[in-house]
């Protein structure tokens, strides 16, 4: 028998579980505002380009999305990964 395997958003609950309260160290502030300069509102991504309510929304809450979301996001914006997300250190980190 093949194995089954958990749909992707299975692992997210269990790392937002196993991190309550860690703030994301990937952060999309960066997105919001290529998409102001772009002029390409949220609305506009859902209706026209199909992009999942769910998807901004686990963007605008920081969590984890997949890299294809990402690589959509670039080619619809035209632009490159760093214009819409960074990596943030923990201030815990030595």
């Amino acid at each position: 028998m093949g194995s089954i395997h958990a749909p992707y958003y299975f692992n997210a609950r269990a790392v937002k579980i196993l991190w309550k309260g860690v703030e994301s160290m990937i952060k999309y502030d960066r997105l919001w505002v290529t998409m102001k300069e772009r002029e390409i509102s949220q609305y506009r991504l859902i209706k026209d380009y199909g992009v999942d309510k769910a998807q901004l929304h686990r963007l605008r809450k920081n969590m984890i999305v997949k890299t294809m979301i990402l690589n959509n996001l670039c080619r619809i914006l035209n632009c490159r990964i760093e214009d819409i997300m960074e990596y943030v250190p923990d201030e815990d980190t030595d």
